[in-house]
């Protein structure tokens, strides 16, 4: 009777938070850094223009240094800084603000971590442009279990035909 109550209570558990795929420190504390978007974001002007680029809106580094330190800091990270990237939830590529410290996190190195996330906002930039996901829906999926769609992505488990749920905005 003990072992189906213990049961029940980790069921019960699991199903009040989604479980997530890959290390602890490669997502950001919805709390802290919950994502955000370029405000008035036009995708057709700026991140699906093939003469836009996100170097015209990329923060200087002595911002994102400085910034990573005082947020390892805060995230209780320990460690070289060099370990890890000063990372957009929502990407630059995708539309993310590039400067709002509620877009920027210390993300490690280690894997899964930062390069493979950088893989996959390239992919799911390809379906914003294509209009299968909105920005917002693209962010808020990547914020919330990125590794996962990694996953799905370069498994082949998610199709060219595929079309996601774009009704977060």
């Amino acid at each position: 009777v003990i072992i189906l109550v213990i049961l029940g209570v980790g069921l019960y558990i699991n199903s009040l938070h989604k479980l997530k795929i890959g290390a602890g420190v490669s997502y950001p504390d919805p709390k802290r850094t919950p994502g955000k978007l370029i405000d008035n974001l036009d995708i057709n002007k700026t991140i699906c223009n093939s003469s836009w680029r996100t170097g015209e809106i990329r923060p200087p580094s002595s911002y994102t240094s400085s910034l990573k330190i005082k947020q390892m800091k805060e995230y209780g990270f320990t460690g070289s800084p060099s370990a890890f990237e000063e990372d957009h939830v929502c990407s630059l590529t995708n539309g993310g603000d590039p400067v709002s410290p509620l877009n920027l996190w210390p993300q490690t190195y280690l894997q899964p971590g930062a390069r493979e996330k950088d893989k996959l906002e390239l992919s799911v930039h390809k379906l914003i442009c294509e209009k299968k996901i909105t920005p917002l829906a693209a962010c808020k999926r990547i914020a919330n279990n990125w590794y996962q769609w990694y996953q799905e992505v370069f498994k082949g488990k998610l199709g060219s035909e595929t079309v996601i749920d774009t009704d977060d905005e």
